[in-house]
C-alpha cells in the first residue's frame, strides 16, 4: 500500500470546498513513485493499469508498457 498525497474530488474540476455539496466524493490524490523519462513526448492521457503494468500513450505516437522491478 502506497501513501497518498492527500485528497482530491473525484470531479477534478470542483474544488475540495465544494466536492460533496455538488454530490462528489473526495478521493485519494495519487503520488508519484517514479519519474521516467520515456524520451518519445509527453503523455497527455490517463495511463491505463492492467495485470501490475502500466500502460500509456505518448504525444509522439508511441506506447509503452511500464512494469515494477520483481
Amino acid at each position: 500500500m502506497w501513501i497518498t498525497a492527500g485528497s482530491i474530488c473525484s470531479n477534478p474540476e470542483v474544488t475540495n470546498a465544494d466536492c460533496v455539496a455538488h454530490g462528489f466524493t473526495l478521493v485519494p490524490k495519487p503520488m508519484v513513485l517514479a519519474n521516467v523519462d520515456l524520451g518519445a513526448g509527453g503523455i497527455l492521457t490517463e495511463p491505463v493499469l492492467a495485470a501490475g503494468r502500466v500502460f500509456v500513450a505518448t504525444s509522439g505516437g508511441t506506447v509503452f508498457m511500464l512494469e515494477p522491478d520483481k
